[in-house]
C-alpha cells in the first residue's frame, strides 16, 4: 500500500512540475503586439461607380503592414492587418486595387458526361474564359497604380478612390 502511495504522489509531482514548465515555456517566447492601431475605410469608384468586389490592399511603405479588404455592393471597404486585428498602423501606404470577373458562356459543358461526349465528337476541350478585368489593370500593380495613402493618428482616415477607366 506505502508503494502506490509514494507512486500516485511521484506522478502527481511530475505532472505537475511538466505543467509549470510547459507555462514557463509557453509564455516567456512570446510577444506582444503593442503597435497603436487605427481605423481606416474607404469607397472606390470606377467612373463615378461603386465597384463592388474588389480588393484593396494598403501596403506600408517600409514594408512592415499590409492591410487588405474586400469592397461590398456600395464600394466600401474596412481595412485591418493582420488577421484578427482591428485597425490598421500609421504610415504611408501604396494601393492596388484588383477586381477579375468570370464570364459565363453557353458553350462549355455543365456535366463531366457533356465533356466526354464533346470530346468523342471530336470537338476541342473546352478552354476556361479569360477573367475580365473589373478595373484596369493598372491599379493591380504598384508600380502603376500611382494610388497612395497616409494613415493618421490623428484623423478620421476615410477614403475616397476614384478611379479612371
Amino acid at each position: 500500500m506505502r508503494k502506490a502511495s509514494l507512486t500516485f504522489k511521484h506522478i502527481a509531482f511530475s505532472a505537475a512540475s511538466m505543467f509549470g514548465l510547459a507555462l514557463a515555456v509557453g509564455c516567456g517566447g512570446s510577444t506582444v503586439d503593442k503597435t497603436p492601431r487605427y481605423q481606416a475605410t474607404g469607397k472606390v469608384l470606377l467612373e463615378g461607380a461603386p465597384v463592388d468586389g474588389a480588393v484593396v490592399a494598403f501596403s506600408r511603405e517600409d514594408g512592415q503592414a499590409t492591410a487588405v479588404a474586400m469592397t461590398d455592393d456600395t464600394g466600401e471597404f474596412h481595412l485591418n492587418v493582420p488577421p484578427g486585428k482591428r485597425g490598421v498602423p500609421a504610415g504611408k501606404y501604396r494601393v492596388t486595387i484588383r477586381k477579375s470577373t468570370v464570364a459565363p458562356t453557353n458553350k462549355e459543358p455543365t456535366t463531366f458526361a457533356e465533356m466526354e461526349a464533346q470530346i468523342r465528337a471530336g470537338g476541342p476541350p473546352p478552354e476556361s474564359p479569360a477573367p475580365k478585368l473589373g478595373v484596369p489593370a493598372r491599379y493591380g500593380d504598384p508600380a502603376t497604380s500611382q494610388l497612395a495613402e497616409e494613415i493618421s493618428a490623428s484623423g478620421k482616415n476615410e477614403f475616397v478612390i476614384e478611379l479612371k477607366g
